[in-house]
């Protein structure tokens, strides 16, 4: 599976996610300089959400959901998510 996220997540955040989700598991974030490391321009994701199964972050850039042709869950971390263990 692979998890594409947009923001520019912390290490910490990459390892967190990793360990809560299925072995195997490959998880992508932004990397480079931003203005908010919580929002993401579309080049920033571009290549992240083409092969991602899910997106998970708080704000996507428009044009980011038609190109993630694979994409089969969205979540918007300012709805909710405490667990993502089994998943």
């Amino acid at each position: 599976m692979n998890v594409a996220c947009s923001w520019h997540a912390t290490e910490e955040e990459l390892k967190y996610l990793k360990d809560a989700l299925p072995a195997g598991t490959n998880v992508v974030a932004p990397r480079g300089d931003y203005f908010s490391r919580f929002e993401c321009t579309f080049n920033d994701v571009r290549d992240l959400v083409v092969d991602a199964d899910a997106i998970i972050g708080y704000t996507f850039p428009r044009g980011t959901i038609e190109i993630a042709e694979k994409l089969q869950f969205i979540s918007f971390m300012h709805s909710g998510i405490n667990e993502l263990a089994g998943c």
